[in-house]
């Protein structure tokens, strides 16, 4: 069986840089883009390089532009200003709008496009490393990791990260296995500094889940929540609980009672019909999605069986240890581990 780690391995950082700049030229602007005023200093360009690093750019481009074109494009008194500055100068530069259209203009030159990709990429590869070294190891995390880089700076990241283990219970030194759970202790952080970003984070979250292809595992594996009916029994049922797709499950064994029948496990699939329950309605095989759906387990009235797309079954007691399944997109079928055993139609 694929898991999500080792599906997630064939994602390379180049791989993630490209998905990270593409999403920061959605959400940030084009090559051209100024913002006057970002938090009290000037951004501009695609990824939208804040105050010093947007004089890191400029000094870059005029020195491929040439002295005389730059003149020309941004006037004499911001060209001596952009080469005779030093980074501090440009902690708190805000532009008029007379300075702001001067560098739509210097901004748009090819040079500029062809620095501001180079630029680019090495400092997404820059945040990529950043995030590898703070423990955040699968492609989902790291993307999501890259984003809040590029809002609040290296340091505003590890404080963002520190600031979310803490809301979620964990020491310092553990880390984030899901994105799931890194965004969830964002979500619910009361820290306004984090608050006021929150739909930035929302949506990042949305981009990695339905563009990204997480549901195929290739980024990472989202989490099911996993409920239990009585099938028409009656008693007290367990309670709801979250578990990944790559993670094992101990199906408990609960008091229920129906009449002429013993209660002997649940089964995920409903015998009547051959149908099986992902949430919001009954699906057949075709029907359902191939991952991400939440799915319900159903109490049996004789013997516990999974069945995935092979013929022939496998008795499961309550009490094993059985996984939710999980889409396999090299063999295309839903697999089962029963008691150690992974079950697919090339093996069966």
């Amino acid at each position: 069986m694929s898991s999500a780690s080792a599906l997630a391995e064939d994602v390379t950082d180049d791989d993630i840089v490209t998905q990270v700049m593409t999403w920061l030229n959605i959400k940030e602007g084009n090559c051209n883009s100024v913002n006057a005023n970002d938090n009290g200093a000037v951004s501009i360009g695609m990824i939208q390089w804040h105050g010093p690093r947007a004089l890191a750019l400029l000094k870059q481009i005029a020195l491929a532009v040439g002295e005389e074109r730059s003149r020309e494009l941004l006037g004499d008194a911001l060209y001596e200003e952009i080469m005779s500055s030093v980074p501090a100068d440009w902690n708190n530069r805000i532009v008029t709008p007379e300075e702001k259209a001067l560098l739509v203009a210097f901004l748009s030159t090819e040079e500029s496009k062809e620095i501001q990709l180079q630029m680019a990429r090495n400092d997404i590869h820059t945040y990529v490393n950043h995030a590898r070294r703070k423990g955040l190891n699968t492609p989902a995390l790291i993307f999501y990791a890259c984003d809040i880089e590029n809002q609040y700076g290296a340091g505003g990241m590890e404080s963002v990260l520190r600031r979310a283990k803490e809301n979620a219970g964990m020491e310092q030194t553990e880390d984030f296995a899901h994105l799931y759970d890194f965004h969830q202790a964002l979500l619910t952080h009361p820290d306004a500094s984090i608050q006021n970003y929150i739909a930035r984070r929302k949506a990042t979250y949305n981009y990695i889940v339905n563009t990204l292809g997480i549901n195929t595992l290739q980024w990472e594996s989202l989490p099911y929540s996993v409920s239990y009916d009585a099938n028409g029994g009656a008693g007290t049922l367990p309670a709801e609980e979250r578990i990944f797709a790559d993670e094992s499950l101990t199906l408990p064994k609960p008091q229920l009672t129906l009449q002429g029948f013993a209660f002997t496990g649940w089964t995920l699939k409903r015998s009547s019909d051959g149908a099986w329950y992902a949430g919001d309605g009954w699906y057949t095989e075709a029907q359902l999605e191939k991952n991400g759906r939440t799915k319900t387990l159903f109490s049996a009235g004789q013997t516990v069986t999974f069945t995935g797309t092979y013929t022939g079954t496998e008795v499961v007691e309550y009490g094993s240890d059985c996984p939710l399944p999980v889409y396999n997109s090299a063999s295309l079928c839903y697999t089962f581990k029963v008691d150690g055993v992974e079950w697919c139609p090339e093996n069966v």
